[in-house]
């Protein structure tokens, strides 16, 4: 039996041709703009992910900005100008700070988190190396009780939605298409309520539910942790 590559060795494969594969699921202006309501200003932020567009509203202004990916090419494609970038697993990075950080954002990036393992102890991470008062944003990939309409025909949109008869009792997809057959790569794509639940040591303040086509899987949040 062939073995499989892992899921860091998939992200690293993809970096030369990211633009290629991965256009219908860039944060569109709408998800920049929520995120952007949240930033506070002259802090300093944490970006877990290399996602550009989020570094970049970053740096307009927070005082740092710091990007963690565990994908050394993702990094190398993607750099933008001006960030800190750390190649690393994200839990791995918390346990080796002791940092807080006025913001913490990323787009997308839990749904390559185990789950629910993984997704509680970030969860734990983020709460502890937030500042009063800072904020969480994230973009989170979910499923709801639509299954996927037939016009999604592109690979890079299906592999992530999904309807609830097909996610096992983890939450957890292993997507088809042919790009993914060397690799051992699964995804979690919790419903709402578990996503919420994961993070209910944080305040939400805000739901955003974009209205481009499949908005209701792709939906951002913003928590903030209060003061103790």
């Amino acid at each position: 039996m062939k073995e499989l590559l892992t899921q860091q060795d998939y992200w690293n494969s993809r970096a030369a041709e990211w633009p290629k594969y991965d256009i219908p699921l860039i944060p569109s202006p709408q998800d920049i703009d929520f995120m952007g309501r949240h930033l506070v200003p002259g802090g300093d932020a944490l970006i877990l992910g290399a996602t550009p567009e989020i570094c970049s509203l970053a740096l307009d202004t927070s005082a740092s900005v710091t990007a963690v990916d565990f994908a050394e090419d993702v990094i190398e494609a993607l750099a933008t100008d001006g960030v800190d970038y750390i190649n690393k697993d994200w839990n791995g990075f918390f346990a080796q700070t002791t940092k807080e950080y006025d913001n913490i954002m990323t787009d997308g990036g839990l749904l390559c988190l185990e789950f629910p393992g993984a997704w509680e102890q970030i969860a734990n991470n983020i709460q502890s190396h937030l500042r009063p008062k800072g904020v969480f944003s994230a973009r989170v990939y979910i499923t709801t009780g639509n299954a996927p309409e037939e016009s999604y025909d592109n690979p890079n949109l299906n592999r992530f939605i999904t309807s609830m008869s097909n996610v096992d009792s983890n939450f957890t997809i292993h997507p088809q298409h042919p790009d993914y057959q060397d690799y051992n790569v699964q995804y979690a794509l919790p419903p709402e309520d578990v996503v919420l639940r994961t993070f209910g040591k944080l305040a939400l303040i805000e739901t955003l539910v974009p209205d481009y086509e499949a908005g209701e899987h792709f939906v951002s949040y913003a928590w903030q942790k209060t003061p103790s």
